[in-house]
């Protein structure tokens, strides 16, 4: 009896004590799903910041791509052809140690993982900086793909 006792214990305290997800302290339930995702958060940074690095190289980056037209204009086309370089490796390195902070003077808040407070649109994102620009990266509700990456441009 005193075995059982014991045993019923050491359940309870492990459920009390683990049942917070890593990811937003979602609590899960007693079979150790998420209410909400199960994807960890060394997974989600990963994912984040792979389409990052490629949302830079493709949109940001590549001066044919007519998506990022605004974000060259307001960033990178007034500069000289050394400075520009220097932007664009800057940029480029700043993506690829996300959600590290590789810049203090254009990156002047830590990104954060959030939840959408829309209803509709029940998403995390991430939050930050990328050379002095806001950024979003918008999981799909599945938190698994990335849905979008917006750069708020002036």
């Amino acid at each position: 009896m005193l075995k059982m006792k014991n045993l019923f214990f050491f359940i309870l305290i492990n459920l009390v004590f683990f049942s917070y997800d890593s990811t937003l302290a979602f609590k899960k339930d007693a079979f150790g799903h998420s209410k909400f995702m199960e994807q960890s958060t060394k997974e989600l940074k990963l994912t984040a910041r792979k389409a990052l690095v490629n949302y830079v190289k493709q949109v940001i980056l590549d001066k044919e791509n007519p998506e990022g037209i605004d974000i060259r204009a307001a960033i990178l086309d007034h500069r000289e052809e050394e400075s520009r370089k220097k932007a664009e490796e800057e940029i480029l390195s700043q993506a690829e140690a996300f959600p590290n902070i590789f810049n203090e003077n254009n990156q002047t808040y830590p990104w954060q993982l959030k939840k959408s407070k829309n209803v509709n649109n029940p998403c995390l994102y991430y939050s930050g900086m990328i050379f002095g620009l806001a950024t979003e990266i918008e999981f799909e509700k599945d938190s698994k793909n990335i849905a979008k990456i917006r750069m708020e441009v002036d």
